[in-house]
């Protein structure tokens, strides 16, 4: 006898993470709407970023935003998946025609962590100073708090 067919697939990557928040999604699905397990497959996609982790680039010098949605979406648009399950931190601004964002997940805790043997906190830091992050938007924040590092 053949499996049935999924009423609804997630498209997502293969990271832990993203395969945790697309359980807790389908899921959610499930317990509103009354579906079975079967009703729901999660896909996991490999993409751009997750295959850019083997290098040292930054992700701003491989493409930014958007290079952990990008295959995603385009399986979304091609109706190889339903719906797409991101993290928030790799979703860009602007969205490609036809893929839209009308949910979203209740954010956890969304406070960084400043650890320094040296410094109180970002704002104590001398003028031209030094601090890393691998985000972006982490990246841009801690400029604007310590426009001199």
């Amino acid at each position: 006898m053949q499996s049935p067919v999924p009423l609804v697939r997630i498209g997502t990557r293969a990271s832990p993470l993203a395969m945790m928040q697309a359980r807790l999604v389908a899921r959610l699905l499930r317990q509103h709407h009354g579906l079975a397990e079967s009703a729901i497959e999660i896909v996991a996609i490999s993409t751009g970023g997750d295959r850019s982790q083997k290098s040292n680039a930054s992700l701003a010098e491989i493409g930014g935003k958007g290079l952990f949605t990008k295959e995603i979406d385009a399986a979304m648009l091609g109706g190889q998946v339903d719906i797409g399950v991101h993290s928030s931190k790799d979703v860009a601004t602007v969205l490609p025609d036809g893929i839209a964002m009308p949910v979203y997940l209740e954010r956890e805790d969304a406070r960084d962590a400043f650890i320094s043997l040296r410094f109180k906190s970002l704002m104590a830091l001398p003028q031209g100073g030094k601090f890393g992050t691998s985000s972006i938007s982490a990246g841009g924040a801690g400029a604007a708090v310590a426009p001199g590092s």
